[in-house]
Formats: structure tokens, C-alpha cells, sequence
């Protein structure tokens, strides 16, 4: 055992250690266990009568797809991402056209 004075030796995590530490807190989040539930209401509002609604939800999926382009993947986001390309509203499509690039 260490004496009061002594400190005791540091334990450095391998990067892999790193890594695992941070995928076990994220996924345990709040805000991971939520994101399918987050992920609809989204979905959803770029379907809604107001285009602004419409095109503030396309912008949340970008940034989404920033972070994690595998996002675009899904059935569900691309099948509404290729709806608003169709949209009645300018900003809507604009917004649908920046977001796949």
C-alpha cells in the first residue's frame, strides 16, 4: 500500500479502452435511448401543413446527417427526404437540395 504522501501510479486507457468508455456513455444517454422516438416527431414534421415547420425539420435531419450520414440509409428518411423534393414550398426544397448535397 501506498504511503499517505505517495501517489498512486496512473492507469492510462488504450485508445480501444477510450473508445469503449465513450460508446457505453452515449448509448446510455438520454438523448441516444430517445432518438428513434425523436427521430419520428421529425419525420413527421416534414410532412406538416406549415412549410416552415417542413423545412426546419429537414434541416435537423441534416445536421443529424452531418454526425452520422448512415442516417440517410433508412427507408423511413429517405422515402420523406425525396417528398420534399416534390414540396410546394421554394425553402422546402431548397432545404431537401442541401441536404443530400
Amino acid at each position: 500500500t501506498p504511503q499517505p504522501n505517495q501517489q498512486r501510479p496512473r492507469a492510462h486507457l488504450t485508445d480501444d479502452g477510450n473508445q469503449r468508455i465513450m460508446t457505453s456513455l452515449v448509448a446510455s444517454s438520454e438523448l441516444c435511448v430517445s432518438f428513434n422516438r425523436l427521430l419520428g416527431v421529425i419525420l413527421r414534421l416534414m410532412g406538416d401543413k406549415l412549410a416552415s415547420l417542413r423545412k426546419l425539420s429537414v434541416k435537423a435531419i441534416l445536421q443529424v446527417v452531418n454526425i452520422d450520414p448512415a442516417l440517410m440509409t433508412q427507408p423511413t428518411v429517405r422515402k420523406e427526404v425525396s417528398r420534399c423534393f416534390h414540396d410546394e414550398s421554394i425553402s422546402v426544397r431548397e432545404a431537401a437540395v442541401s441536404l443530400v448535397g
